[in-house]
């Protein structure tokens, strides 16, 4: 069994859906919201920084989106993989 909360990283430029995200995350037991990105640079920079064990992350974003988000981490791997979770609110 899992001893400590999982870790979260949203990435998203969309400040309202942070902050919706944020709020679930905080109420939820066996979490925890470590920090959020609003585009595709500052993503990785985060992935890198927090190591964190998942990332919720649009697909859509300034600078990189969420697919070169992901093949740059694939091309350039550190030591703990995060679980990624592709969003989109295209249809809404």
């Amino acid at each position: 069994m899992r001893s400590s909360p999982i870790s979260i990283l949203v990435v998203e430029d969309n400040i309202d859906i942070c902050l919706v995200l944020k709020s679930f995350f905080d109420i939820q037991t066996g979490v925890e919201f470590i920090g959020e990105a609003h585009n595709g640079i500052e993503a990785i920079e985060k992935i890198r920084a927090l190591a964190p064990d998942v990332v919720i992350m649009d697909i859509v974003m300034p600078m990189f989106d969420g697919l070169s988000v992901l093949e740059y981490l694939r091309e350039n791997p550190q030591e703990k993989r995060p679980v990624i979770l592709l969003t989109s609110a295209g249809g809404q």
